[in-house]
């Protein structure tokens, strides 16, 4: 009776610290899954600083194209240290402010290390600028083993990071902005702030279409608006039909006309003395008319005769409504 009791409490005693072991594994786990979590919010705010940081380069170098400093494929495009973003791009980080944690300098990690900004022949292309974040050396450290996967995990969602492990350095290239972004920069679609900054070749071989209006400057500064100039000059006679050319949609068409030459056709010899004379045109829904009205004196007869007969200078033309 004494064994078996003997026995059951054994049995219970190894049950009890089967049952110990397996919650402290599980307190554990639970342990360092926290203190991950805990890295990894830790290492948020870093990749938002870093994202911004990009953004801000990016920035840099769409003005220095907008401006007409640099070409798309210089290497000036991009800032040649973290001096230059600040404050224009990057706001400063006084010694006083930094003593107190209220902000860190640009250039400055988490591990109080500093970040290197160097150019980078990697991509085969023209130099781009590259970021180098070193990782401080802990070995033998399980907690910052933790922070330090947490960090690359985050920065590992920008583009163009890549870790080197023989440095411990983050490895951080920022590309040229998109095309479309860069092309923004320099002729904005709303075309109400930008300018060229070169002279625009289109090689003969393409038209610039679909504009509503073209000004061009005159040498007193002034505008010249071409729109509104005339589009088309040709000779007509009495009584012959011009169309109405088409418009943009705040101008209306507008027929100017004068008198090219007078000369009766019928017996030329025989009219002299041509007084009263006017060109002029009837407007209807789609077309004009071509008037030319005059009298002149038949040597014969001695009378004024009502005629027609000459040619008339038309001009076409848009004006505003």
């Amino acid at each position: 009776m004494n064994q078996q009791t003997h026995q059951r409490g054994f049995v219970g005693v190894l049950s009890f610290l089967i049952i110990l072991s397996f919650l402290s594994i599980l307190l554990l786990e639970i342990a360092t899954a926290n203190m991950r979590e805990q890295k990894i919010s830790q290492a948020d705010p870093f990749y938002d600083r870093m994202k911004h940081t990009v953004q801000q380069i990016n920035a840099y170098q769409m003005d220095r194209v907008a401006r007409g400093l640099n070409s798309v494929n210089e290497l000036g495009i991009f800032p040649s240290n973290w001096q230059i973003l600040a404050p224009a791009y990057l706001p400063y980080c006084e010694k006083s402010e930094e003593s107190k944690g209220f902000c860190l300098p640009n250039n400055k990690t988490p591990w109080n290390t500093l970040m290197r900004m160097e150019a980078s022949y990697s991509m085969g292309i023209d130099a781009v600028p590259q970021l180098t974040i070193t990782i401080p050396m802990q070995p033998n450290n399980a907690e910052f083993a933790l922070e330090r996967d947490a960090y690359i995990g985050a920065l590992g969602k920008l583009p163009g990071v890549r870790m080197d492990e023989a440095q411990n350095a983050i490895k951080l290239v920022i590309s040229r902005s998109d095309n479309a972004i860069q092309h923004d920069g320099v002729v904005k679609r709303s075309g109400s702030n930008s300018t060229l900054t070169g002279d625009w070749d289109v090689g003969g071989q393409f038209a610039i279409t679909n504009a509503a209006d073209y000004l061009i400057r005159n040498s007193d500064g002034s505008q010249r608006n071409l729109s509104t100039a005339v589009i088309e000059t040709f000779v007509a006679k009495h009584g012959e039909r011009v169309n109405k050319p088409k418009c943009p949609e705040r101008l209306k068409p507008d027929i100017q006309v004068a008198i090219k030459g007078i000369f009766p056709h019928r017996e030329p010899n025989q009219f002299n003395e041509v007084s009263m004379q006017k060109a002029y045109t009837t407007e209807y829904s789609s077309y004009w008319l071509v008037g030319l009205d005059y009298y002149a004196v038949n040597k014969i007869s001695k009378k004024w005769v009502f005629m027609h007969d000459g040619e008339v200078s038309v001009s076409l033309r848009c004006i505003y409504k």
